[in-house]
């Protein structure tokens, strides 16, 4: 399954997240942005071959709201999150190696405190306008 995206999937999104065991992998992109456009088929490779991930992609421009206080420099940006919060919040290259070794040493990577959380508001349908 491609990656999901909140304007038209996020009741299937909210009901991967209510799983605890399942790792939400978000990618926060621009339409604008050509690294982006390159990526999407990549992140949605990786969402096809993790099933037991919930891949969300999100378009910051179209949820600006909800994302005000993010100040993204980078795309893509990618958040690793489980139910303890965020494990990697940052830039990547459109790779699919970095993001296969995000996931398999993700659960070692210390939690970030100070990073953004969007795991609640998905699991609640909060970037649906």
């Amino acid at each position: 399954m491609p990656a999901l995206i909140p304007e038209t999937q996020s009741p299937e999104i909210a009901k991967h997240l209510n799983d605890q065991e399942v790792l939400c992998v978000v990618c926060l992109c621009a339409a604008w942005c050509s690294a982006c456009t390159r990526y999407r088929a990549v992140f949605d490779a990786l969402a096809d071959a993790h099933p037991n991930a919930c891949f969300v992609w999100i378009d910051i421009e179209v949820h600006a709201d909800a994302l005000e206080e993010l100040d993204i420099d980078n795309f893509p940006t990618l958040l690793l999150e489980d139910t303890k919060g965020p494990r990697f919040f940052g830039p990547v290259l459109p790779y699919p190696l970095v993001v296969e070794q995000l996931l398999l040493h993700g659960k070692d990577l210390p939690y970030l405190s100070d990073a953004f959380s969007l795991r609640e508001k998905l699991c609640v349908q909060a970037l649906c306008i």
